[in-house]
């Protein structure tokens, strides 16, 4: 499961930037990797997810089905790290005027 959510994490920044060079420069990952992990989860579908050109992909049909729900959910882990962070955040600082004011 956790290579899959990788595939479609490469997935849906190759599909956002529209280019496998920038999606990889993105992600800090190789082009040759977001290439092979883009195949790799075209073959376990069974379809084409991008059309590819000199200029960069696009995206197909079936492609353009599974970004709706892809960006829906990585845009919901990217909230709930953002969510998470912010909590911390704030639990810290609450901690450090807590031990300022009890010194």
């Amino acid at each position: 499961m956790n290579e899959n959510l990788e595939r479609y994490r490469i997935f849906y920044y190759t599909a956002l930037c529209g280019n496998i060079t920038a999606a990889a420069e993105k992600l800090y990952i190789s082009q040759p990797a977001v290439s092979q992990s883009i195949k790799q989860l075209e073959l376990s579908l069974g379809c084409v997810l991008f059309t590819r050109t000199s200029k960069g992909v696009t995206l197909t049909a079936e492609g353009k089905t599974l970004f709706q729900y892809v960006s829906k959910g990585v845009e919901q882990f990217l909230l709930g790290e953002k969510r998470l962070c912010e909590q911390l955040s704030l639990e810290s600082a609450q901690k450090s005027h807590c031990a300022s004011t009890h010194a």
